[in-house]
């Protein structure tokens, strides 16, 4: 998948995935947020 398709698509839809990714992957949120995307 492209990055920056996923960081739009992140940004788009943050709060969802928030939860989408919380509750399957207990995953923080750091790690699927913003900060991940301005990383690479």
């Amino acid at each position: 998948m492209n990055v920056r398709v996923f960081c739009a698509e992140l940004r788009e839809h943050e709060q969802r995935l928030r939860e989408y990714y919380s509750r399957i992957a207990m995953t923080s949120v750091h790690c699927i947020s913003k900060p991940a995307c301005e990383q690479i």
